[in-house]
């Protein structure tokens, strides 16, 4: 009994000491302009970080580089050019193959390197249709999966040669008073899913859902369902969503109580049924701009949290049984003024968070990185 009862003391302290795993902050820019809307990509040891920036008059896309999991970093490059503002972007990795996407003068933008960011190839307009307002991607092997919203209608754009070639799928179109956003994709094989928010203003009170769509053959048909249900009073928006396996978690913000909180559902049948919303914050400020990432049994969350009107810090939580129970809820910044817009990955061996903070007096990127847990 005595040697059981000394394990499992053990156990439960490195449980403990694995929970309180010691986080690295690094600040990513010092420009005298505004850095916004970061996203990021890992694999193995290389991190990419992507971001809208306008110390040059304009929003340009700057693209930032670590290839030793995080501890130094290249100089800034800027991966756009032009005149009008460029926003939105979105970043994924495939081995050496690193692809960035943006929106410029609501015109979708796409950048390629094929050597882990050191060079990059001309940038393309890729869609022929202006009015794109926000942009997600996602890769599985060679194809890269472009998914947006203009405003009134959903879009996903594939190419399966690494970015030479593209199509372009209208997934479904709203008319009158509907309108859509907040568009995000997730890939893994030959099976593709999107969502996004709709909200109906044809009538007293406003009507919003969620909307998801699975794609079974590489984007070729689609299904749309509603995991959040068919139609509800009150606002939902900022869905996220990631796939492992048949596992599909989707996150999103919940207007209820006064108070924005972030709610998720799971289907563990790759999308054909799904649980019942979950509450997964439960503050008496507003939660927002969840970000989701797996890695085996375990999810990942960062979000946004207001502490104060003028004060918003990012908090990170953790399940180890796909949802079932919340018991890591960490605090990861503490400052001044607002932290906004994290982004989460994670390698085998590291958990990676990305947001900005305008504390400094304008907004830089800052980037946090642990041993995974």
């Amino acid at each position: 009994m005595a040697k059981k009862s000394i394990l499992l003391i053990f156990l439960l302290l490195a449980g403990f000491l694995t929970l309180q795993a010691a986080w690295t902050q690094k600040r990513l820019t010092t420009n005298a302009g505004d850095s916004n809307s970061p996203d990021l990509a890992v694999d193995g040891s290389n991190v990419y970080v992507i971001w809208s920036d306008n110390t040059w008059g304009n929003h340009e896309i700057c693209f930032e580089k670590s290839a030793d999991g995080g501890t130094t970093w290249n100089s800034a490059e800027m991966l756009s050019n032009n005149s009008e503002d460029a926003y939105d972007p979105a970043i994924a990795v495939s081995s050496s193959n690193v692809y960035a996407v943006w929106i410029d003068n609501y015109n979708l933008y796409f950048r390629k390197s094929a050597n882990g960011g050191t060079t990059w190839q001309t940038v393309k307009k890729i869609n022929d249709e202006a009015g794109a307002v926000c942009t997600s991607i996602a890769v599985s092997g060679a194809n890269i999966y472009l998914a947006w919203g203009d405003g009134h209608g959903t879009y996903f754009k594939k190419s399966a040669d690494g970015g030479s070639k593209w199509q372009t799928v209208q997934i479904q179109y709203y008319e009158g008073t509907e309108e859509c956003g907040g568009v995000k994709i997730a890939a893994c094989g030959a099976n593709i899913y999107m969502v996004w928010w709709m909200w109906d203003y044809n009538m007293i009170f406003q009507i919003s859902c969620i909307n998801f769509a699975k794609s079974s053959n590489g984007g070729t048909t689609w299904t749309i369902e509603y995991p959040v249900g068919s139609r509800s009073y009150g606002a939902v928006s900022m869905p996220s969503i990631v796939v492992n396996g048949s596992n599909v978690f989707v996150f999103y913000v919940n207007y209820n109580l006064g108070h924005d909180m972030i709610y998720f559902k799971k289907s563990a049948d790759d999308g054909a049924s799904w649980t019942t919303a979950k509450r997964l914050t439960s503050n008496l400020g507003n939660s927002i701009e969840p970000s989701i990432t797996v890695n085996n049994l375990k999810i990942y969350v960062v979000y946004s949290y207001y502490i104060t009107p003028r004060n918003t810090e990012i908090y990170f939580k953790k399940s180890a049984n796909r949802g079932t129970s919340w018991p890591t809820t960490k605090r990861l910044t503490n400052y001044k003024g607002y932290s906004l817009a994290p982004k989460i990955a994670v390698s085998k061996s590291k958990i990676f968070v990305v947001w900005y903070d305008n504390t400094s007096g304008n907004n830089d990127i800052y980037l946090k990185y642990s041993p995974l847990i």
